[in-house]
């Protein structure tokens, strides 16, 4: 791997963990702002959900 290919990897990372950072700092000003709360089933049973839609709609791709 060439200086140039790990340079735009390190670069494209560091964007992506800034897109994780902000979308974080925005869930956390929406909860300090809302009372409302879910449990832990209650959202990842959405997540889930999503995961697997992805994967069947995914396979029929194959």
């Amino acid at each position: 791997m060439k200086i140039e290919h790990v340079a735009l990897y390190v670069s494209d990372s560091s964007n992506k963990l800034s897109d994780i950072e902000s979308k974080l700092d925005e869930a956390d000003l929406q909860a300090k702002n809302n009372f409302t709360r879910f449990t832990h089933e209650e959202v990842f049973s959405v997540i889930r959900d999503q995961i697997s839609s992805k994967k069947v709609y995914l396979s029929h791709e194959s």
